[in-house]
């Protein structure tokens, strides 16, 4: 695997941020792409992190956030998991007024389907 030092643009890596403040402590994860590199920085979704200890530079004293180098499998879980947060908020935020009756009537079917499923 590979280590923060031979980071490349392009190399995907873990974003993890975490907040300091909130009780229970709350940390979001999630994949990101290498933009740029120096010996010292990396830098990724406009942020700067330390090569050497992979934290991000410029923190503030209430968030922690910093990349780690995970395995395929992770980055895969990852970004399955960050696809399916995509869709769900389309749905949340989606006026189903718009939609025609039997547009409708196919999205309750799918529910009623998932209620009897899982009440089995």
């Amino acid at each position: 695997m590979k280590e923060l030092k031979d980071l490349q643009v392009g190399d995907k890596v873990v974003v993890s941020m975490s907040s300091l403040m909130s009780s229970p402590k709350r940390t979001v994860e999630y994949v990101a792409k290498v933009e740029k590199s120096t010996n010292i920085f990396i830098f990724i979704d406009g942020m700067k992190f330390s090569r050497k200890t992979g934290k991000r530079v410029d923190d503030d004293r209430y968030s922690l956030t910093y990349i780690k180098i995970e395995s395929e499998d992770v980055i895969k879980y990852l970004e399955a998991k960050m696809h399916r947060n995509d869709l769900i908020e389309i749905i949340r935020s989606f006026d189903f007024t718009k939609l025609s009756t039997d547009e409708l009537e196919k999205i309750v079917d799918i529910i009623k389907e998932y209620i009897l499923n899982k009440s089995v």
